[in-house]
């Protein structure tokens, strides 16, 4: 549990208590008027006690930053947990928790104070922990994070309060793209040789043999595993997996400027890769993503790297969460230069261009692939796939917006 760091506590108590009681007690001891010493002693102490309490309640009183990542559709509901402690002998009676939350989300337990603002009081017992549920239900594609954090913490008569800011509080929202069904995607097939486990397949993974048989005259003889040969007294050939080689890359190529219409184009866009994703996992298809958005480190690309099971889907439908045309843009050919140099797997290659690269440096790396024997689809702003053809020619549909 990584704990957020609390920003110095801002006091805020009624000063004029104190000054008005320290002077009553002034002057009913220098004129000796000792009727004066009552309510300047009351106003003294009122004054001090919520200095003196939310001192000792803010010293016991702590936010646990647990980790939380909540998962959501569009339109979905679900909730989160803020968890508070007080280790102190003194309860606390009233507190009060602020935040924003990023607009892909919104809390359906608690009206907005206003726009993605929130505010809302609660109370905690001495000596314990307690972790509060909230709503949420999500409304756009994106990943939503709490800032701005802080509780005010209060007195029991709420003369005074406390505030203690917080930074770095580990919640997300990820809020997943909708689906987009492509025209033409469920014809798509590539049984070709691979390293996939597949039963059904033709083609066999020859780099690992998972056993050994009795063998048999029309077995190759480079298939014959002597070691267990010379064990058994007789020739054993090895076994192999069945193996099916189908992976689907979709390259997303972005303009390095930013444009109008390009945010509402991506989401489009999204939404069609959505559907790629799904439809491959639901397949049994190996899929990545390559988008020429500036990562962490040296890296080019942004590269949701191969993967088919169940884990990998999530991964890759929280990256798409996870894109913004805010990010930094790189050059549109990194993408193209990283999958080329390791086009030795065959593969079906999806294309989302938005870039303004000219159509001669694009047919190059599409004919090159095409010759080494990968499929090469575009994908256009109506969701139809265009297959690119040896040559340079490309069928379009008739509902193509291109």
């Amino acid at each position: 549990m990584i704990r957020p760091r609390p920003k110095p506590l801002a006091y805020k108590t009624d000063d004029a208590l104190i000054v008005v009681g320290i002077l009553l007690l002034f002057f009913s001891l220098f004129i000796h008027f000792l009727f004066l010493m009552l309510p300047g002693t009351f106003l003294l102490l009122l004054g001090l006690y919520p200095r003196l309490y939310l001192k000792y309640v803010s010293r016991h009183f702590d936010f646990l930053n647990e980790r939380e990542r909540v998962r959501l559709l569009q339109g979905e509901e679900d909730s989160f947990h803020l968890t508070f402690e007080n280790k102190g002998k003194l309860p606390l009676y009233r507190f009060n928790v602020r935040f924003e939350l990023d607009h892909s989300v919104t809390m359906t337990s608690i009206d907005p104070l206003r726009k993605n603002r929130y505010q809302f009081d609660l109370s905690l017992g001495k000596a314990r922990a307690e972790a509060f549920q909230f709503e949420i239900k999500g409304l756009s594609r994106g990943v939503a994070k709490l800032k701005r954090f802080e509780v005010r913490l209060f007195d029991p008569l709420k003369i005074a309060s406390v505030t203690r800011s917080f930074e770095f509080i580990n919640k997300q929202m990820v809020v997943y793209p909708k689906s987009e069904p492509i025209a033409g995607l469920e014809k798509i097939s590539l049984p070709i040789e691979g390293e996939l486990p597949h039963q059904a397949s033709l083609y066999h993974d020859f780099t690992s043999p998972v056993g050994t048989r009795d063998y048999l005259m029309t077995d190759p003889l480079k298939n014959v595993h002597w070691k267990a040969s010379a064990r058994t007294g007789q020739l054993q050939t090895k076994l192999f997996e069945s193996a099916m080689g189908m992976h689907w890359t979709v390259l997303i190529l972005m303009d390095r400027h930013l444009k109008k219409g390009v945010q509402e184009q991506l989401e489009k866009d999204l939404e069609y890769i959505t559907a790629l994703c799904l439809m491959a996992q639901k397949r049994g298809i190996a899929f990545e993503i390559l988008v020429n958005f500036k990562p962490m480190g040296r890296e080019e690309v942004m590269h949701v790297h191969l993967g088919l099971d169940r884990s990998h889907l999530v991964k890759a439908l929280e990256f798409l969460a996870y894109l913004n045309v805010k990010h930094v843009k790189t050059n549109p050919l990194a993408v193209l230069r990283k999958i080329d140099r390791n086009a030795s797997v065959s593969r079906v290659v999806f294309i989302i261009d938005h870039s303004d690269l000219d159509i001669q440096a694009l047919s190059y790396f599409y004919q090159k692939w095409i010759r080494q024997g990968h499929q090469v689809y575009t994908l256009n702003t109506a969701g139809v796939l265009n297959p690119v053809h040896r040559g340079g020619e490309s069928y379009v549909h008739k509902n193509s917006a291109y």
